[in-house]
């Protein structure tokens, strides 16, 4: 009796045991992933990234050249299960603006990383595009987002 019982149990104790393995993977990553970026973030903060149009003033520049860096940040199972709860009833969906998040530094870092490649000093004019690289539907959708940070990168002349 005991044994007919814990058989027809299986299936939903091994996505029980699975579900929590992908919880804790998932939360894993993430915690990895932001104490990544606190850590670039913080070697970086001496490279100046502006949304200013023009240089600022004083600044003699040698050379300007477009500098890009972008990321595809996907969500787990997870964020995307709460997301479609909270859609049903409305409502800000801050799982996702934590990912969003993440991808905007994550794509800034990159830019700012070719930047530095090619010998720049500092990224003005800094714009982000962000685009849904396939769809929610129900539990079983794709829920992904492509980040770009694009700028002006400056070579300054220090003449």
């Amino acid at each position: 009796m005991m044994f007919a019982i814990l058989e027809q149990l299986a299936p939903l104790i091994i996505f029980l045991v699975l579900l929590a393995i992908g919880f804790g993977v998932g939360r894993t990553k993430e915690r990895r992933h932001l104490k990544s970026l606190d850590e670039r973030e913080s070697q970086a903060r001496e490279f100046t990234v502006d949304s200013l149009k023009r240089p600022p003033e004083g600044v003699v520049v040698r050379e300007a050249f477009l500098c890009s860096g972008s990321i595809v940040i996907g969500s787990d199972y997870f964020k995307s299960v709460g997301a479609s709860l909270k859609s049903l009833v409305g409502g800000r969906l801050g799982t996702f603006e934590s990912l969003l998040e993440r991808a905007r530094r994550e794509a800034t870092l990159r830019m700012m990383a070719q930047a530095k490649q090619r010998g720049a000093d500092m990224v003005i004019n800094t714009r982000f595009e962000t685009s849904s690289i396939g769809r929610m539907t129900g539990n079983n959708g794709l829920a992904a987002s492509e980040i770009v940070a694009y700028g002006t990168a400056l070579t300054l002349d220090r003449a």
